[in-house]
């Protein structure tokens, strides 16, 4: 265990300006002198409580200097800056101007682009490319976690058609939601109830029967651009963006696991879709994927969605099934 130096040493020793061993000897001005008496002073206090605290013998009438000299230590900085010679005071004040300055010489596009970055992110980088199809006049893209410029988000399925018809280009998008939650690994417990979506209320589909809809927001216009997020550029390309899932089914998650399977650790919830690409009126193109979220029940929290990018290839027209689901539920539609 060290030994403790009493205050009267200390003093002593900086006062002669005793360096440690390998240290070297520093001028002692007044206001080194100082610091190091408030430093010692502090280290003092700490050594004594230490002492005292395991049986120490330093007597208590020794803290009573070493708690004042405590106390002045708080105004060290104050004091400090109030004793800085004016050539430091002139450096302070020169180094608070030298952001100023920078900017001052900055040229008008520099300063334009910094302050457009202030306002806004970077925009962020495309998704995964995934699928590629050539078709008709150009081609079809898909990306998963790409970049949505509407909401500068980056977790977003984008199908995107690059041609010189894409004026006369839809997309034409169907979906079908499942959940399901397993208490006993291999037993699946499905959610056969409704949920309200943003493209209407739709029936769950199970392990046991599907249920197909259009994915749309409009009640008079079944394409997916009428509503949801998109991005055109005349006779160039037309692009969508869907993010289904996430932390916006936790609430639901939630009240089918504490409904229908308490002891079920997770959730499942997949959002299978087959979207078409339609011009002039005829589907040409089709490209099916997925998307599943889990919902963990012991966190309350989802994982970030999982895409999957399931096939594309030409299409000749809605299939049957589609067709009349389609004209059930928009009427005088043309699409073919």
């Amino acid at each position: 265990m060290p030994q403790f130096t009493p205050q009267q040493d200390l003093k002593k020793n900086i006062a002669t300006n005793r360096p440690a061993t390998g240290a070297q000897t520093m001028p002692m001005t007044p206001e080194v002198l100082q610091r190091k008496e408030l430093h010692e002073a502090i280290q003092q206090k700490k050594a004594a409580e230490m002492a005292a605290f395991i049986g120490g013998t330093i007597p208590s009438p020794m803290l009573q200097p070493v708690q004042r000299k405590v106390e002045e230590e708080e105004k060290v900085t104050e004091v400090a800056q109030a004793k800085m010679s004016p050539t430091i005071q002139r450096q302070v004040e020169e180094e608070e101007k030298v952001t100023e300055v920078a900017q001052a010489k900055m040229s008008p596009t520099v300063q334009r682009k910094a302050k457009e970055e202030e306002k806004e992110p970077a925009q962020m980088k495309e998704g995964i490319l995934t699928h590629v199809g050539k078709v008709g006049s150009g081609k079809v893209s898909a990306r998963e976690n790409d970049y949505d410029p509407s909401d500068k988000t980056n977790d977003n399925f984008s199908l995107d058609y690059s041609g010189k018809d894409a004026d006369d280009a839809h997309w034409l998008q169907f979906v079908n939601f499942s959940m399901y939650a397993e208490e006993v690994p291999g037993v699946q417990i499905y959610n056969t109830g409704n949920v309200g979506t943003s493209s209407g209320n739709k029936p769950f589909s199970t392990d046991k029967v599907t249920h197909w809809s259009v994915d749309s927001s409009s009640l008079v216009d079944p394409y997916y651009e009428a509503g949801f997020s998109n991005e055109r550029a005349p006779q160039k390309k037309t692009k969508i963006f869907d993010t289904p899932g996430g932390t916006s089914w936790d609430s639901t998650s939630k009240a089918f696991a504490a409904s229908k399977a308490p002891k079920a650790k997770k959730v499942i919830f997949t959002a299978s879709f087959d979207t078409y690409l339609v011009v002039k009126d005829q589907a040409i193109y089709h490209v099916k994927w997925k998307a599943t979220t889990i919902y963990d029940t012991t966190t309350n929290k989802s994982d970030a969605i999982d895409y999957d990018t399931l096939s594309g290839g030409d299409a000749k027209g809605i299939p049957k099934d589609f067709k009349d689901l389609l004209d059930k539920s928009y009427a005088g539609n043309k699409i073919k």
